[in-house]
């Protein structure tokens, strides 16, 4: 029984596995850093702009054109400000089927459906951007931001499909 040298392959004990691929190439914020600042980032811009149209709204007074836009702003804006905490923070919403159910918080089962609401309400945020382009008084720093968290909008469907969030 003399031993001798013994070479074993391991490509021929583990084969490539193409499920294993897939599996490792998926992009989520919790082992993609850039994905995971660019919705930190997110976060803080929507924060950013209920703030800031809220000031307007209270304070000033000084949106009255499309009054309802700026509202909307601010709703969209705080919900989906938790919805990236809530994306950056947990990484089982992207193995399991959407809408996504927690069984320890509500709170994260209710934000499961704001990439649907996102769906609903994309075209009429373009076409009330493309409004106040042509035809409002608002400030351009208003426009801006305005222009700005549509750009952000459109990025995170753009997300949210790749993560099969909509089947």
């Amino acid at each position: 029984m003399a031993k001798g040298d013994r070479l074993i392959s391991l490509h021929e004990l583990f084969p490539p596995n193409k499920a294993f691929k897939q599996l490792a190439a998926y992009q989520i914020p919790q082992n993609n850093m850039k994905i995971g600042l660019m919705l930190v980032g997110f976060g803080g811009l929507f924060f950013v702009t209920a703030l800031f149209f809220l000031v307007q709204m209270v304070v000033k007074q000084a949106i009255r054109q499309y009054r309802f836009l700026p509202l909307g702003l601010i709703l969209l804006g705080l919900l989906f400000t938790y919805y990236m905490f809530v994306l950056v923070t947990n990484m089982s919403i992207f193995y399991f089927p959407s809408p996504y159910q927690d069984a320890s918080r509500w709170t994260v089962t209710l934000t499961s459906y704001l990439p649907y609401l996102l769906a609903l309400l994309i075209i009429p945020f373009w076409y009330f951007t493309f409004k106040l382009f042509r035809q409002s008084n608002w400030a351009k720093w208003d426009i801006g931001l305005v222009t700005l968290n549509l750009l952000a909008y459109t990025v995170l469907i753009g997300f949210f499909v790749y993560w099969q969030f909509y089947f």
